[in-house]
């Protein structure tokens, strides 16, 4: 697993650790619940699928290996019988941005059904078997483990006694990650036992919010792709537009009603720029290639004066090109006038006209057809105003002399 840490991996493997403890509400709880019968999977399945899609966010990796602990008892004549009968499951899925979360949840199903068939093989002998190179900075096959606990009776008494569990820390951490989940009445807790040799508290901290957030996403949406599900904060998204002081819960309402669009376009190209962010019929953009190309078309729109006050037309049809070009407008400073692919060429010359427009971006399909009504009243188009897909069509010198 190639996790970003705080510290360089020390050449042999350090158990130092320490434990971070967080909640799943009982909303959420619930909901994931629901899902899992919806499903027909459990609800380890559904936080496996959740906790393997969160490392992938973090990863970009699409082959994850998660070990888990397996009580090793298949046979029902074992259920009494006194001693530990423990194992390890490396439990292995493929975490892709394009499947669904249902998709993906069936898979995880299918992968763990088939690894619970083979809970009675010796992990040991499995390792030896598949004669892995051994890495002494880390465990063989897997770096992070995930256990959901139940206990069916967490308290009981005795005439005189009673007796419930008791929390222990021994400050050891046998893998670089560690989530165990217990169901409670009040919800689902969460402990992540992490090395310190690896993290800070607060890194862990922040991944415990993601993977509440994440889970939170898949509750409301699980028929997402796993790389539209957001794991960001509200919090994280104010640092990001104003900058990493104290801004708070409170000011989220500030942040939504003052933040710009093409900032939050920006933000997200940052976070997650292989993400699919604008899909218009079989046309699709990912949040990298929308910035790049409205940032070059912003570039050659201050080239041809376009700044503060400045008006732009976007002549289009619907298309993704219309928002790469809608965004490059508000970043070079201006304000846009949308004119419809249909309307007649009056009505688009009056609009150009009316509204001040120095500047019109078409795409190449149209410009034939902007040259036909343009050259009615000023002269050839220009033709070295073009730019990609959707291009600078009419400078500001002839639209000056078309006026």
């Amino acid at each position: 697993l190639d996790m970003p840490t705080d510290f360089t991996r020390p050449a042999v493997q350090r158990l130092e650790g320490t434990r971070f403890e967080f909640a799943i509400c009982m909303e959420d709880s619930e909901q994931l619940k629901q899902l899992a019968a919806q499903t027909g999977s459990t609800l380890y399945m559904v936080l496996l699928a959740a906790y393997s899609t969160l490392l992938h966010k973090y990863t970009g990796q699409e082959d994850i290996i998660v070990g888990t602990p397996i009580a090793g008892r298949p046979h029902a004549e074992l259920s009494s019988l006194v001693g530990v009968f423990l194992n390890t499951l490396a439990i292995r899925n493929y975490p892709s941005g394009d499947k669904t979360f249902l998709d993906y949840l069936q898979e995880v199903k299918e992968h763990a059904l088939s690894a619970y068939e083979h809970q009675e093989y010796p992990f040991e002998e499995l390792v030896e078997k598949l004669n892995v190179t051994r890495d002494t900075s880390r465990n063989a096959l897997f770096d992070t483990m995930f256990e959901l606990k139940t206990f069916e009776q967490q308290e009981f008494e005795l005439e005189g006694l009673t007796f419930k569990l008791y929390p222990t820390d021994d400050h050891t951490s046998k893998f670089d990650l560690t989530l165990d989940a217990v169901e409670q009445s009040e919800g689902i807790l969460c402990s992540l036992e992490y090395s310190t040799a690896l993290y800070k508290p607060e890194t862990i901290a922040r991944f415990a919010q993601h993977f509440t957030e994440l889970v939170r996403a898949i509750t409301l949406h699980p028929q997402q792709s796993l790389s539209a599900l957001d794991m960001v904060t509200v919090e994280e998204k104010a640092q990001i537009i104003y900058g990493f002081g104290d801004v708070g819960v409170s000011d989220v309402a500030t942040v939504e009603a003052e933040a710009l669009f093409h900032v939050f376009v920006e933000e997200q190209g940052q976070l997650v720029p292989d993400h699919v962010a604008v899909v218009y019929e079989e046309q699709q953009l990912t949040y990298r290639t929308l910035n790049e190309r409205s940032n070059q078309l912003a570039r050659r729109l201050r080239n041809e004066g376009i700044g503060r006050e400045s008006i732009v037309g976007i002549w289009s049809e619907r298309s993704v090109d219309m928002l790469v070009g809608v965004l490059a407008v508000w970043k070079a400073g201006g304000a846009y006038v949308p004119l419809d692919a249909d309307y007649p060429s009056e009505r688009i010359r009056f609009m150009l006209e009316d509204s001040g427009a120095t500047v019109l971006l078409t795409q190449t399909g149209l410009q034939e057809r902007a040259q036909v009504w343009l050259n009615e009243s000023q002269g050839a188009l220009d033709e070295g105003k073009t730019e990609g897909e959707l291009e600078t069509a009419v400078s500001a010198e002839t639209m000056e002399s078309d006026r």
